[in-house]
Protein backbone atom coordinates (compact mmCIF):
# COMPACT_ATOMS: atom_id res chain seq x y z
CA UNK A 1 0.00 0.00 0.00
CA UNK A 2 1.61 3.33 -1.03
CA UNK A 3 1.62 6.01 1.65
CA UNK A 4 1.91 9.78 1.64
CA UNK A 5 4.88 10.45 3.97
CA UNK A 6 3.88 14.04 4.69
CA UNK A 7 0.42 13.05 5.90
CA UNK A 8 1.94 10.16 7.87
CA UNK A 9 4.49 12.42 9.61
CA UNK A 10 1.88 15.08 10.33
CA UNK A 11 -0.35 12.50 12.00
CA UNK A 12 2.32 11.64 14.56
CA UNK A 13 3.30 15.31 14.94
CA UNK A 14 -0.29 16.00 15.95
CA UNK A 15 -0.37 13.09 18.40
CA UNK A 16 -2.47 10.71 16.32
CA UNK A 17 -2.00 6.94 16.01
CA UNK A 18 -0.84 4.99 12.96
CA UNK A 19 -2.36 1.71 11.83
CA UNK A 20 -0.08 -1.35 11.46
CA UNK A 21 -0.51 -1.20 7.66
CA UNK A 22 0.57 2.45 7.61
CA UNK A 23 3.69 1.71 9.66
CA UNK A 24 4.55 -1.28 7.47
CA UNK A 25 4.16 0.80 4.30
CA UNK A 26 6.26 3.66 5.73
CA UNK A 27 9.10 1.33 6.75
CA UNK A 28 9.02 -0.37 3.35
CA UNK A 29 9.17 2.99 1.58
CA UNK A 30 11.98 4.24 3.82
CA UNK A 31 14.04 1.12 3.18
CA UNK A 32 13.56 1.35 -0.59
CA UNK A 33 14.50 5.03 -0.64
CA UNK A 34 11.11 6.20 -1.84
CA UNK A 35 10.73 8.00 1.47
CA UNK A 36 13.70 10.29 2.11
CA UNK A 37 16.01 10.19 5.12
CA UNK A 38 14.95 13.66 6.24
CA UNK A 39 11.33 12.54 6.27
CA UNK A 40 12.18 9.47 8.35
CA UNK A 41 14.15 11.71 10.72
CA UNK A 42 11.16 14.02 11.11
CA UNK A 43 8.97 11.03 11.99
CA UNK A 44 11.48 9.78 14.55
CA UNK A 45 11.50 13.17 16.25
CA UNK A 46 7.69 13.22 16.25
CA UNK A 47 7.80 9.82 18.01
CA UNK A 48 10.15 11.22 20.66
CA UNK A 49 7.76 14.11 21.24
CA UNK A 50 4.43 12.26 21.12
CA UNK A 51 5.28 8.59 21.68
CA UNK A 52 4.03 5.32 20.24
CA UNK A 53 1.21 3.20 21.60
CA UNK A 54 1.89 -0.48 22.24
CA UNK A 55 0.11 -1.51 19.05
CA UNK A 56 2.21 0.98 17.07
CA UNK A 57 5.40 -0.23 18.76
CA UNK A 58 4.62 -3.85 17.95
CA UNK A 59 3.77 -2.95 14.35
CA UNK A 60 7.13 -1.17 14.03
CA UNK A 61 8.94 -4.15 15.62
CA UNK A 62 7.23 -6.59 13.26
CA UNK A 63 7.91 -4.43 10.19
CA UNK A 64 11.62 -4.21 11.03
CA UNK A 65 11.87 -7.95 11.75
CA UNK A 66 10.18 -8.80 8.46
CA UNK A 67 12.32 -6.36 6.46
CA UNK A 68 15.02 -9.04 6.11
CA UNK A 69 15.91 -12.64 6.80
CA UNK A 70 14.19 -14.50 9.63
CA UNK A 71 16.08 -17.55 10.89
CA UNK A 72 14.15 -20.79 11.00
CA UNK A 73 15.43 -23.49 13.35
CA UNK A 74 14.82 -27.20 13.84
CA UNK A 75 12.57 -27.16 16.88
CA UNK A 76 13.11 -30.86 17.56
CA UNK A 77 16.59 -30.20 18.95
CA UNK A 78 17.55 -28.74 22.34
CA UNK A 79 15.76 -25.52 23.37
CA UNK A 80 16.97 -22.44 21.51
CA UNK A 81 17.73 -19.55 23.87
CA UNK A 82 19.20 -16.07 23.69
CA UNK A 83 20.22 -13.30 26.07
CA UNK A 84 20.55 -9.60 25.50
CA UNK A 85 22.44 -7.02 27.54
CA UNK A 86 21.59 -3.35 27.25
CA UNK A 87 25.30 -2.56 27.48
CA UNK A 88 27.80 -2.14 30.26
CA UNK A 89 31.45 -1.97 31.30
CA UNK A 90 33.39 -5.14 32.02
CA UNK A 91 30.37 -7.12 30.86
CA UNK A 92 31.72 -10.32 29.31
CA UNK A 93 28.72 -12.46 30.20
CA UNK A 94 27.96 -13.60 26.63
CA UNK A 95 31.40 -15.21 26.24
CA UNK A 96 30.73 -17.21 29.40
CA UNK A 97 26.98 -17.78 29.17
CA UNK A 98 26.96 -19.12 25.59
CA UNK A 99 29.19 -22.14 26.28
CA UNK A 100 27.68 -22.50 29.74
CA UNK A 101 24.10 -22.91 28.47
CA UNK A 102 25.39 -25.27 25.77
CA UNK A 103 26.93 -27.45 28.48
CA UNK A 104 23.52 -27.47 30.23
CA UNK A 105 21.64 -28.88 27.24
CA UNK A 106 20.44 -25.73 25.49
CA UNK A 107 21.42 -24.00 22.23
CA UNK A 108 22.44 -20.36 21.93
CA UNK A 109 22.89 -18.85 18.48
CA UNK A 110 24.08 -15.37 19.42
CA UNK A 111 24.16 -12.48 16.97
CA UNK A 112 26.05 -9.74 18.78
CA UNK A 113 27.11 -6.20 18.09
CA UNK A 114 30.20 -4.04 18.26
CA UNK A 115 30.90 -1.49 20.94
CA UNK A 116 30.04 2.18 20.60
CA UNK A 117 30.73 4.81 23.22
CA UNK A 118 31.83 3.69 26.68
CA UNK A 119 30.24 0.21 26.48
CA UNK A 120 32.10 -2.77 25.06
CA UNK A 121 30.92 -4.96 22.20
CA UNK A 122 30.93 -8.76 22.29
CA UNK A 123 32.15 -9.05 18.69
CA UNK A 124 35.10 -6.72 19.31
CA UNK A 125 36.01 -8.83 22.31
CA UNK A 126 35.84 -12.25 20.69
CA UNK A 127 37.65 -11.01 17.58
CA UNK A 128 40.69 -10.51 19.85
CA UNK A 129 41.15 -14.25 19.39
CA UNK A 130 43.48 -14.64 16.39
CA UNK A 131 41.89 -16.00 13.20
CA UNK A 132 38.46 -16.43 14.79
CA UNK A 133 35.60 -15.73 12.37
CA UNK A 134 32.38 -13.96 13.26
CA UNK A 135 30.78 -13.78 9.80
CA UNK A 136 28.92 -16.86 8.57
CA UNK A 137 26.29 -17.92 6.11
CA UNK A 138 23.02 -18.99 7.71
CA UNK A 139 23.84 -22.66 7.10
CA UNK A 140 27.33 -22.31 8.63
CA UNK A 141 25.96 -20.54 11.67
CA UNK A 142 23.24 -23.11 12.25
CA UNK A 143 25.72 -25.96 11.83
CA UNK A 144 27.98 -24.59 14.59
CA UNK A 145 25.03 -24.02 16.93
CA UNK A 146 23.59 -27.48 16.29
CA UNK A 147 27.00 -29.20 16.58
CA UNK A 148 28.46 -27.42 19.61
CA UNK A 149 25.39 -25.88 21.18
CA UNK A 150 26.55 -22.28 20.77
CA UNK A 151 28.01 -19.77 18.34
CA UNK A 152 28.72 -16.04 18.52
CA UNK A 153 28.46 -14.15 15.24
CA UNK A 154 28.33 -10.55 14.11
CA UNK A 155 24.97 -9.21 13.04
CA UNK A 156 23.83 -10.79 9.76
CA UNK A 157 23.57 -7.92 7.26
CA UNK A 158 20.45 -9.53 5.79
CA UNK A 159 18.67 -9.43 9.17
CA UNK A 160 16.51 -6.41 10.06
CA UNK A 161 17.96 -3.97 7.48
CA UNK A 162 15.17 -1.52 8.40
CA UNK A 163 16.48 -1.41 11.96
CA UNK A 164 19.97 -0.60 10.71
CA UNK A 165 18.57 2.18 8.55
CA UNK A 166 16.54 3.67 11.39
CA UNK A 167 19.35 3.41 13.93
CA UNK A 168 21.82 5.22 11.66
CA UNK A 169 19.35 8.13 11.59
CA UNK A 170 18.54 7.97 15.30
CA UNK A 171 22.24 8.14 16.08
CA UNK A 172 22.66 11.53 14.38
CA UNK A 173 19.28 13.12 15.17
CA UNK A 174 19.18 12.83 18.99
CA UNK A 175 16.38 10.27 18.81
CA UNK A 176 18.13 7.27 20.40
CA UNK A 177 16.72 7.80 23.90
CA UNK A 178 13.14 6.70 23.31
CA UNK A 179 11.73 3.62 25.01
CA UNK A 180 9.54 2.47 22.12
CA UNK A 181 12.37 2.87 19.59
CA UNK A 182 14.84 1.09 21.86
CA UNK A 183 12.48 -1.81 22.52
CA UNK A 184 11.43 -2.24 18.89
CA UNK A 185 15.05 -2.17 17.73
CA UNK A 186 16.15 -4.87 20.17
CA UNK A 187 13.12 -7.09 19.78
CA UNK A 188 13.05 -6.92 15.96
CA UNK A 189 16.50 -8.53 15.93
CA UNK A 190 15.47 -11.15 18.47
CA UNK A 191 12.37 -12.08 16.47
CA UNK A 192 14.49 -12.38 13.33
CA UNK A 193 17.03 -14.55 15.21
CA UNK A 194 14.39 -17.17 15.96
CA UNK A 195 15.02 -17.83 19.67
CA UNK A 196 12.27 -19.51 21.69
CA UNK A 197 13.31 -18.04 25.04
CA UNK A 198 15.03 -14.70 25.63
CA UNK A 199 16.49 -13.32 28.86
CA UNK A 200 16.99 -9.56 28.94
CA UNK A 201 19.91 -8.41 31.08
CA UNK A 202 18.97 -4.79 31.78
CA UNK A 203 21.91 -2.84 33.19
CA UNK A 204 21.06 -0.10 35.69
CA UNK A 205 23.31 2.58 37.17
CA UNK A 206 25.84 5.28 36.46
CA UNK A 207 27.67 3.28 33.79
CA UNK A 208 24.50 2.08 32.06
CA UNK A 209 22.10 3.56 29.56
CA UNK A 210 19.29 3.10 32.11
CA UNK A 211 20.09 5.18 35.20
CA UNK A 212 17.29 4.04 37.53
CA UNK A 213 15.31 0.91 38.29
CA UNK A 214 11.92 2.39 37.38
CA UNK A 215 13.12 3.28 33.89
CA UNK A 216 14.74 -0.14 33.47
CA UNK A 217 11.62 -2.03 34.57
CA UNK A 218 9.47 -0.06 32.16
CA UNK A 219 11.74 -0.99 29.23
CA UNK A 220 11.88 -4.64 30.35
CA UNK A 221 8.09 -4.86 30.61
CA UNK A 222 7.61 -3.35 27.16
CA UNK A 223 10.06 -5.80 25.56
CA UNK A 224 8.42 -8.73 27.36
CA UNK A 225 5.03 -7.69 25.94
CA UNK A 226 6.50 -7.37 22.45
CA UNK A 227 8.08 -10.81 22.78
CA UNK A 228 4.82 -12.38 23.98
CA UNK A 229 2.99 -10.95 20.96
CA UNK A 230 5.65 -12.49 18.72
CA UNK A 231 5.51 -15.90 20.43
CA UNK A 232 8.80 -15.55 22.34
CA UNK A 233 9.13 -16.32 26.05
CA UNK A 234 10.82 -13.20 27.45
CA UNK A 235 11.99 -12.59 31.02
CA UNK A 236 14.28 -9.91 32.44
CA UNK A 237 17.04 -9.53 34.99
CA UNK A 238 18.13 -6.11 36.27
CA UNK A 239 21.83 -5.90 37.15
CA UNK A 240 23.85 -3.07 38.65
CA UNK A 241 26.28 -1.07 36.53
CA UNK A 242 27.49 1.46 39.10
CA UNK A 243 30.87 -0.28 38.91
CA UNK A 244 32.24 -2.56 36.15
CA UNK A 245 30.80 -6.07 36.23
CA UNK A 246 34.22 -7.70 35.87
CA UNK A 247 37.72 -6.56 36.77
CA UNK A 248 38.86 -6.54 33.14
CA UNK A 249 37.77 -3.78 30.76
CA UNK A 250 39.21 -3.97 27.24
CA UNK A 251 38.83 -6.49 24.46
CA UNK A 252 41.61 -9.05 24.87
CA UNK A 253 41.57 -8.47 28.65
CA UNK A 254 37.85 -9.27 28.65
CA UNK A 255 38.51 -12.54 26.82
CA UNK A 256 41.22 -13.49 29.31
CA UNK A 257 38.84 -12.88 32.18
CA UNK A 258 36.02 -14.86 30.54
CA UNK A 259 38.46 -17.75 30.15
CA UNK A 260 39.46 -17.42 33.81
CA UNK A 261 35.80 -17.74 34.84
CA UNK A 262 35.25 -20.74 32.56
CA UNK A 263 38.41 -22.35 33.92
CA UNK A 264 37.10 -22.04 37.49
CA UNK A 265 39.82 -19.56 38.44
CA UNK A 266 37.52 -16.97 40.02
CA UNK A 267 35.60 -17.10 43.33
CA UNK A 268 31.99 -18.30 43.31
CA UNK A 269 30.80 -14.86 44.41
CA UNK A 270 32.75 -12.89 41.81
CA UNK A 271 30.16 -10.60 40.13
CA UNK A 272 30.94 -11.58 36.53
CA UNK A 273 30.77 -15.28 37.38
CA UNK A 274 27.67 -14.80 39.52
CA UNK A 275 25.85 -12.95 36.72
CA UNK A 276 26.80 -15.57 34.12
CA UNK A 277 25.60 -18.43 36.31
CA UNK A 278 22.36 -16.59 37.12
CA UNK A 279 21.59 -15.91 33.45
CA UNK A 280 22.28 -19.51 32.44
CA UNK A 281 20.17 -20.78 35.34
CA UNK A 282 17.22 -18.54 34.52
CA UNK A 283 17.31 -19.62 30.88
CA UNK A 284 17.20 -23.23 32.04
CA UNK A 285 14.10 -22.45 34.12
CA UNK A 286 12.47 -20.69 31.17
CA UNK A 287 12.98 -23.85 29.11
CA UNK A 288 11.38 -25.99 31.82
CA UNK A 289 14.56 -27.96 32.46
CA UNK A 290 15.07 -27.35 36.20
CA UNK A 291 13.94 -25.22 39.12
CA UNK A 292 15.99 -22.07 39.71
CA UNK A 293 17.99 -23.35 42.70
CA UNK A 294 18.82 -26.62 40.95
CA UNK A 295 19.73 -24.76 37.75
CA UNK A 296 22.12 -22.49 39.67
CA UNK A 297 23.86 -25.58 41.08
CA UNK A 298 24.01 -27.19 37.64
CA UNK A 299 25.45 -24.06 36.02
CA UNK A 300 28.07 -23.70 38.73
CA UNK A 301 28.98 -27.38 38.42
CA UNK A 302 29.43 -27.07 34.66
CA UNK A 303 32.12 -24.49 35.35
CA UNK A 304 33.89 -26.45 38.09
CA UNK A 305 33.94 -29.66 36.04
CA UNK A 306 35.31 -27.91 32.94
CA UNK A 307 32.31 -28.80 30.77
CA UNK A 308 31.60 -25.15 29.92
CA UNK A 309 35.25 -24.48 29.08
CA UNK A 310 35.22 -27.49 26.76
CA UNK A 311 32.21 -26.07 24.91
CA UNK A 312 34.07 -22.77 24.54
CA UNK A 313 37.02 -24.64 23.02
CA UNK A 314 34.75 -26.40 20.55
CA UNK A 315 33.06 -23.15 19.57
CA UNK A 316 36.38 -21.36 19.05
CA UNK A 317 37.69 -24.20 16.89
CA UNK A 318 34.56 -24.30 14.70
CA UNK A 319 34.77 -20.51 14.30
CA UNK A 320 38.35 -20.75 13.04
CA UNK A 321 40.34 -19.97 16.19
CA UNK A 322 42.86 -22.04 18.10
CA UNK A 323 41.15 -23.83 21.02
CA UNK A 324 44.48 -23.93 22.92
CA UNK A 325 43.76 -20.32 23.84
CA UNK A 326 41.47 -21.59 26.60
CA UNK A 327 44.44 -23.31 28.24
CA UNK A 328 47.07 -20.67 27.41
CA UNK A 329 45.36 -17.28 26.95
CA UNK A 330 48.51 -15.26 27.66
CA UNK A 331 50.34 -17.06 24.84
CA UNK A 332 47.73 -16.34 22.17
CA UNK A 333 45.98 -13.08 23.07
CA UNK A 334 47.49 -9.69 22.14
CA UNK A 335 48.95 -7.51 24.91
CA UNK A 336 49.71 -3.80 25.23
CA UNK A 337 53.29 -2.56 25.29
CA UNK A 338 52.95 -0.55 28.52
CA UNK A 339 51.28 -1.29 31.85
CA UNK A 340 50.80 1.62 34.27
CA UNK A 341 50.07 0.74 37.88
CA UNK A 342 47.84 3.40 39.43
CA UNK A 343 48.47 3.81 43.18
CA UNK A 344 46.04 5.06 45.82
CA UNK A 345 46.92 8.41 47.38
CA UNK A 346 44.61 7.75 50.30
CA UNK A 347 43.85 5.15 52.92
CA UNK A 348 40.24 4.17 53.41
CA UNK A 349 37.29 2.42 51.81
CA UNK A 350 36.41 2.53 48.10
CA UNK A 351 33.11 4.41 47.92
CA UNK A 352 32.87 4.29 44.13
CA UNK A 353 34.60 2.72 41.17
CA UNK A 354 33.08 4.79 38.35
CA UNK A 355 32.02 2.46 35.52
CA UNK A 356 31.31 5.35 33.15
CA UNK A 357 34.68 7.04 33.73
CA UNK A 358 36.54 3.74 33.34
CA UNK A 359 34.62 2.81 30.19
CA UNK A 360 35.31 6.22 28.65
CA UNK A 361 39.01 5.99 29.49
CA UNK A 362 39.28 2.56 27.83
CA UNK A 363 37.47 3.96 24.81
CA UNK A 364 39.92 6.88 24.56
CA UNK A 365 42.89 4.53 24.94
CA UNK A 366 41.68 2.92 21.70
CA UNK A 367 39.61 0.10 23.16
CA UNK A 368 36.27 1.55 22.04
CA UNK A 369 34.67 3.85 19.49
CA UNK A 370 33.27 7.35 19.39
CA UNK A 371 31.99 6.72 15.86
CA UNK A 372 31.25 3.49 14.01
CA UNK A 373 34.24 3.98 11.69
CA UNK A 374 36.81 4.05 14.51
CA UNK A 375 39.25 1.14 14.65
CA UNK A 376 39.61 -0.92 17.81
CA UNK A 377 42.91 -1.64 19.56
CA UNK A 378 42.31 -5.08 21.15
CA UNK A 379 45.38 -4.80 23.40
CA UNK A 380 44.47 -1.83 25.61
CA UNK A 381 42.30 -1.67 28.68
CA UNK A 382 42.13 -1.57 32.46
CA UNK A 383 42.31 -4.25 35.15
CA UNK A 384 40.77 -3.32 38.48
CA UNK A 385 42.60 -4.30 41.65
CA UNK A 386 39.95 -2.95 44.04
CA UNK A 387 36.16 -2.75 44.04
CA UNK A 388 33.46 -0.88 45.93
CA UNK A 389 33.59 -1.27 49.74
CA UNK A 390 37.13 -2.64 49.59
CA UNK A 391 39.77 -1.26 51.96
CA UNK A 392 42.92 0.30 50.47
CA UNK A 393 46.23 1.55 51.84
CA UNK A 394 48.31 4.46 50.58
CA UNK A 395 50.38 3.22 47.63
CA UNK A 396 48.20 0.18 47.01
CA UNK A 397 47.42 -0.40 43.33
CA UNK A 398 43.89 0.67 42.37
CA UNK A 399 44.13 -0.58 38.81
CA UNK A 400 46.46 -1.38 35.93
CA UNK A 401 46.16 0.59 32.71
CA UNK A 402 47.26 -1.36 29.62
CA UNK A 403 48.16 1.25 27.02
CA UNK A 404 49.84 1.73 23.67
CA UNK A 405 50.28 5.45 24.43
CA UNK A 406 47.42 6.78 22.33
CA UNK A 407 46.64 9.11 25.25
CA UNK A 408 49.08 11.37 27.09
CA UNK A 409 50.47 9.43 30.04
CA UNK A 410 49.77 12.12 32.64
CA UNK A 411 46.17 12.41 31.45
CA UNK A 412 45.78 8.64 31.59
CA UNK A 413 47.06 8.45 35.17
CA UNK A 414 44.92 11.38 36.30
CA UNK A 415 41.71 9.99 34.77
CA UNK A 416 42.34 6.49 36.14
CA UNK A 417 42.98 7.89 39.62
CA UNK A 418 39.88 10.09 39.53
CA UNK A 419 37.67 7.08 38.69
CA UNK A 420 38.01 5.95 42.32
CA UNK A 421 36.51 7.75 45.30
CA UNK A 422 38.02 6.74 48.65
CA UNK A 423 36.61 7.83 52.00
CA UNK A 424 37.98 7.25 55.49
CA UNK A 425 34.92 5.34 56.64
CA UNK A 426 32.27 4.43 54.14
CA UNK A 427 30.11 1.50 53.30
CA UNK A 428 27.78 1.62 50.34
CA UNK A 429 24.97 -0.82 49.70
CA UNK A 430 25.64 -2.54 46.42
CA UNK A 431 23.42 -5.36 45.20
CA UNK A 432 24.31 -7.03 41.91
CA UNK A 433 20.74 -8.08 41.11
CA UNK A 434 18.03 -5.43 41.42
CA UNK A 435 14.87 -7.54 40.89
Amino acid sequence: MPIDPITFIAAKRDGNKHTPDEIGAFIKGALSGEIRDYQVSAWLMAICLNGLSFSETFALTKAMAESGKIYGWDRSGPPLVDKHSTGGVGDTVTLIAAPLVASMGMRMGKHSGRGLGHTGGTIDKIESIPHLRTKFSEDEFKNIVNTVGCAIASQDEDMTPADGMLYSLRDVTATVDNEALIASSIMSKKIAGGAQSLLLDIKVGHGAFMKDVVQARSLANLMARLGKNAGINVKSLLTSMDEPLGNAIGNSLDVKEAIAVLNNQTPFGYPLRLASVEIAARLSVMCGIETLNKARITASNRITTGDAAEKFKQMIEMQGGNPEIVDKPIKFLPTAKTILKIPSHDEGVVYSCDALAIGELVRDLGGGRKSKSDKIDPEVGIILHVRMNGHVEVGQTLCEVHTNDKLDRDETIERATDAFKIFKKSTRKHDLFLN
